[in-house]
């Protein structure tokens, strides 16, 4: 997670590739209230590249990592509110395979205050 998150923060889309699965997928949640994919990402060139510039677009947000659905993940907080909940599933290699997260704030209230 570690070489992701560095990947992530330089901009280097190939490292970020590196870390994920040739058929990874994302799906997202966003309900009314955020904007998210529609549609299941799909390809590790394709998720990279969306992460990347999700990655420069919100360089305030912090983040931690959390057990989330019992799987590996991070939150993502603009100051103490949570603004997104990811959580990854590893194949057999140790690549991430699919991501599940999540945008919806009325999903994200419980995470309010959430100790850090």
């Amino acid at each position: 997670m570690t070489r992701l998150l560095v990947a992530l923060a330089s901009g280097d889309v190939e490292g970020v590739m590196a870390e994920l699965a040739p058929g990874v997928v994302q799906l997202d949640d966003g309900g009314a209230l955020k904007r998210a994919a529609r549609r299941p990402v799909v390809g590790s060139d394709r998720v990279a590249r969306l992460w990347v510039n999700l990655a420069r677009r919100n360089q305030h947000l912090s983040l931690q990592m959390a057990e989330v659905n019992a799987r590996p993940g991070l939150i993502f907080f603009d100051g103490d509110r949570p603004e997104m909940v990811l959580s990854a599933e590893f194949d057999e290699s140790g690549h991430i395979s699919q991501v599940f997260s999540q945008l919806n704030p009325d999903k994200l209230g419980h995470l309010d205050g959430a100790e850090r």
